[in-house]
């Protein structure tokens, strides 16, 4: 499918605007989303703390699902700390003393509530490549040709995606030194940087880049007794342009006279859309716009429902974090939208429905033109016992009354048997 007529099956599901601007050290883009019938909602303003005065890792907590909602337990950022120095606090994320700067949880956050000044605003390009460095090389083996950043494994998919696009058609390179498995921010296992790269490379070929023009994990080993000890000194080294440390000086002065708000019951706060997919998003559509192919499927999840086991019970769009389900009525019916572009695949609607009726799939709707994203539709009938509107399960056989009017109905009945016995 050509990349015009593509977008044009975006436009008829719903519009997307992105509007691109630069918050703690990255590029955010502001995405709104409108469905048929639905008006356009705005996300409020997202402001940015410093968690720790001797670090430069900044939260937002108006999108932090940990803090947002109790039933999500979103446990992802205090997951990928290698020195478990994050711990979600009754207000706010807390970042203890033995925190490295390294960055690995900037990444992991579905939501986008954690950034970190990692990469400088313009990338040094080499004559031959893009390359990233770990920071624990001295600067002097460098050459001032090469990107140092904490940990690669403080790249997002967007980052790489990102940097590609900066790269001018060079090679990508993210030098691997051999040191992970013994340093503090990396482990051992698979490298730090392996599973973005994994994803990016994959939305790459899909995309028309060959596979010598995407990301590369380049074996470059470097003797271990070069290495600069894994502090926060060194992991949180900042390098920052005139206009930068100004900008510095201010955030500073903002995290220091505006004491974090206190957070709202889960069940007050509204559904926020995620930063993290944002940029994701914007990262590939700037990617689709240079190779004139359409975006991958597979960056659009795809949840579908079994007709026969959902009962309209709306429970998931209570629960989505993003607002990626949505409620919707019209005059004969009632059901739920489903937005992939807002959908970070946290898999909670999933979990929580009571009839295990969501499930995902393979297709992508974001492969057929014209498609309205409804995920489920139900009629919509007054009970003949309450009044009120309701709809009818998929294995209702009486049709008539809602379900706690059918409950009640039973309940008589069973006392009416209890009390004199079955009707002849």
């Amino acid at each position: 499918m050509p990349l015009d007529k593509w977008r044009q099956s975006q436009g008829a599901a719903g519009e997307i605007t992105t509007n691109q601007v630069r918050k703690g050290g990255r590029d955010q883009v502001n995405l709104q989303a409108t469905f048929p019938g639905q008006q356009e909602t705005r996300r409020p303003a997202v402001i940015w703390r410093r968690l720790h005065p001797r670090h430069g890792l900044r939260h937002a907590q108006a999108v932090c699902q940990a803090l947002r909602s109790r039933a999500g337990e979103c446990q992802a950022c205090r997951s990928a700390c290698p020195v478990e120095a994050i711990q979600p606090g009754s207000v706010t994320l807390e970042l203890g003393d033995q925190c490295l700067g390294c960055g690995r949880c900037v990444p992991a956050c579905p939501m986008g509530a954690l950034a970190l000044p990692v990469l400088p605003e313009q990338p040094v390009t080499g004559r031959d490549a893009l390359e990233i460095d770990c920071r624990r090389v001295p600067s002097q083996r460098q050459g001032g040709q090469t990107n140092r950043i904490p940990c690669l494994g403080a790249l997002a998919v967007a980052d790489l995606l990102e940097l590609f696009t900066r790269a001018d058609g060079r090679p990508l390179r993210l030098l691997d030194r051999g040191w992970c498995a013994a340093c503090p921010a990396g482990g051992a296992g698979a490298h730090p940087a392996q599973a973005a790269l994994d994803t990016a490379r994959q939305w790459l070929t899909r995309m028309g880049v060959p596979a010598a023009r995407q990301p590369q994990l380049v074996n470059a080993p470097l003797n271990q007794s070069r290495a600069l000890p894994a502090t926060a000194e060194v992991l949180g080294e900042v390098v920052l342009s005139r206009r930068g440390f100004f900008r510095e000086i201010a955030r500073t002065a903002q995290d220091k006279s505006q004491p974090p708000p206190r957070q709202a019951p889960a069940a007050q706060v509204a559904a926020q859309a995620s930063l993290a997919r944002e940029r994701q998003l914007a990262a590939i559509e700037r990617v689709a716009g240079m190779t004139g192919q359409v975006p991958p499927a597979t960056a659009w999840p795809r949840l579908a429902v079994r007709a026969d086991r959902c009962g309209n019970h709306q429970g998931c769009v209570r629960i989505c974090p993003t607002g990626a389900l949505r409620a919707y009525r019209t005059a004969h019916a009632s059901g739920v939208r489903f937005n992939a572009a807002a959908c970070i695949a946290c898999d909670r609607c999933v979990e929580h429905c009571p009839r295990q009726a969501l499930h995902w799939t393979a297709e992508n709707r974001a492969d057929e033109p014209g498609t309205i994203p409804t995920l489920t539709s139900h009629s919509r009938r007054e009970c003949a016992g309450c009044g009120a509107e309701f709809s009818p399960l998929p294995d209702d056989t009486s049709g008539a009354y809602c379900q706690p009017c059918q409950r009640s109905r039973r309940l008589a009945a069973d006392a009416f048997t209890q009390l004199f016995g079955a009707r002849e």
